[in-house]
């Protein structure tokens, strides 16, 4: 059944017009099926137009354009508009769509910490305050077998948490140059800048003056140098002095012992029979300047001894046989004060393992500076007699200081016979000896047993002051007597200030060489003054194994004007 309506136009007029279930009445049109669809189908390529502003949805009017509809559709290509703070995104609030500033983003997206996995972050404009040390992984980098200058390193500037870089060439001069060569030096008045490299080396061929260039505040220099004169060149006996007692000591008398006072302003002498002479030294150490004081007679007589005094001058004790011994002043240092009588003996045989009480025949002995430990030489071990008693040297410690009936207890030994039958002549016995005032050098003449006429003179060094376990051979040298009728030596002395030292050689028959002493300089030929500017010498700068002992001294300029010499040591 069909349904057909007629209007004319502009002409009828309609309260309601129904088609099927469709009604159009006034400016509403709607269906009275039950929910029921209306659907406007233009013909062909018709529009459904509606009039901009004329839309609308319950009771709100859609304003938007049919353009601005469009860019919600999601096949709509994007644009390139710059966006501004103020600019609007649309987004779903918890189901009500609004939009939203890209100020608002911002301030949401700084405020929050989100995790962000396979992301890569580039461009100069990225700013990354901080990233933990832990969370860098460089395993995937290029790696690099070599580093040149130019190279860049990133370091926190004085860990203050501001990263700068730095060059491999700023990183060498820093870590002590890297593996550039040192400069070598040359001559006898070298000028050192500390501009042009941090190590230098230098053989010294002479007495030799240094000079500075160039120092900046905090810059350090090292310095290898080669044939430094040593305090104890012992070997060399390069320079010699005699020495005349003639008018205390006649042409017969032995002298057996010498000593100083406690800094080397007074010197004593003491002959065998058990006299002592007492001297003033206008230059400190140095015997040559003596003038007569006093002779006091009395004393024990012995043909092997060692003296010295505590550290007041109040107690004098002496080494001889296998006994110590100790004698009162009651004026430091005055010898004509001295009691003969020793106020304390003590003897050493069981402190030192002589089971048998005759191996024992002491040549010398030496206290360290604090007076807690004494060196002693023995003459007697395992020579060509037949007391074979393995011990040549020894050190031992006293609880109390200068106090011989204190608890004494042997610390280190060493036996020389071993060196002398390899090293000497055959001959396993010595003549004399003496160690330094710092325990650190121990000098030793042995006569050969099948020429009356052979000396020869070994030398050792000793790591550790005063410690036989460290001792090391520095070699050994022939002596040369200076009188070629003279028999033995009595005793040698490496004088305090370690300058020098002294011995006698014995004549025989009555000789003038029995009133002398030959003096030797041991301070070495070649040796260094620095500039002015300069720190004092370290006390120890000099010593070595040998005379090729590389001297090594780092110095440091903390303000670019004077100069500390911050380490020193002997590098054999």
């Amino acid at each position: 059944m069909s349904h057909l309506a007629k209007i004319n136009d502009g002409t009828d007029s309609f309260g309601t017009v129904k088609v099927d279930n469709l009604q159009l009445d006034g400016n509403t049109i709607s269906s009275t099926n039950t929910n029921g669809n209306i659907v406007l189908t233009p013909n062909g390529n018709g529009l459904v137009s509606i009039a901009e502003g004329d839309l609308q949805i319950g009771s709100t009017t859609v304003t938007a354009t049919g353009a601005e509809l469009n860019l919600m559709d999601g096949g709509t290509s994007p644009g390139t508009t710059a966006v501004a703070g103020s600019d609007g995104i649309v987004t779903n609030d918890n189901s009500t769509m609004r939009q939203t500033t890209v100020d608002t983003f911002d301030t949401y997206l700084s405020q929050t910490t989100k995790t962000l996995t396979n992301k890569s972050i580039s461009g100069a404009s990225n700013t990354i305050t901080a990233v933990p040390l832990t969370a860098l992984d460089i395993d995937g980098g290029t790696a690099t077998t070599t580093l040149a200058d130019a190279d860049l390193f990133i370091v926190d500037d004085g860990a203050g948490g501001t990263n700068r870089k730095i060059t491999a060439a700023n990183a060498k001069t820093y870590f002590g140059g890297g593996t550039s060569a040192p400069t070598a030096l040359s001559g006898t008045t070298p000028a050192i800048d500390w501009s042009a490299n941090t190590q230098f080396t230098h053989t010294l061929s002479g007495a030799t003056t240094y000079s500075f260039s160039n120092i900046s505040a905090g810059a350090s220099i090292e310095l290898y140098l080669k044939n430094v004169g040593k305090r104890f060149d012992l070997l060399s006996q390069a320079s010699r002095t005699d020495v005349s007692f003639s008018s205390q000591i006649s042409t017969s008398d032995d002298m057996f012992a010498s000593f100083f006072n406690n800094d080397g302003s007074k010197f004593y002498l003491v002959e065998g029979s058990g006299v002592f002479h007492e001297y003033n030294l206008s230059t400190n150490y140095d015997v040559n300047t003596n003038s007569h004081v006093q002779t006091k007679t009395g004393m024990p007589s012995a043909t092997q001894s060692g003296y010295q005094f505590n550290a007041d001058g109040t107690k004098l004790i002496s080494i001889r046989g296998d006994d110590l011994h100790e004698h009162a002043l009651t004026s430091a240092y005055n010898i004509s004060t001295i009691n003969t009588t020793p106020a304390n003996s003590v003897n050493l045989d069981t402190v030192l393992g002589d089971s048998g009480g005759s191996g024992l025949l002491f040549d010398n002995g030496r206290f360290n500076s604090d007076g807690t430990k004494l060196f002693i030489s023995n003459e007697r071990h395992g020579n060509s007699s037949s007391n074979a008693f393995d011990g040549s040297h020894f050190v031992i410690t006293l609880s109390s200081a200068y106090d011989i009936t204190s608890t004494l207890a042997l610390e280190s030994s060493f036996d020389i016979g071993y060196d002398l039958r390899v090293f000497g002549e055959g001959y396993d016995g010595f003549i004399a000896s003496d160690i330094s005032s710092d325990g650190t050098n121990l000098v030793v003449i042995e006569q050969a047993l099948d020429s009356n006429s052979l000396r020869r003179i070994h030398h050792y060094y000793l790591s550790t002051p005063f410690d036989l376990d460290t001792i090391k051979r520095v070699g050994s040298s022939d002596y040369d007597r200076v009188d070629a009728d003279s028999e033995t030596i009595t005793f040698i002395r490496i004088n305090d200030d370690s300058g020098t030292y002294h011995l006698q050689e014995k004549d025989a028959t009555a000789s003038s060489d029995n009133q002398k002493l030959r003096v030797y300089d041991i301070t070495g030929d070649h040796q260094i003054t620095f500039p002015a500017v300069t720190s004092t010498q370290p006390s120890g700068f000099g010593d070595g194994l040998d005379p090729t002992t590389v001297s090594f001294l780092r110095l440091t300029s903390n303000d670019g004007t004077n100069v500390l010499i911050t380490d020193h040591r002997e590098i054999s």
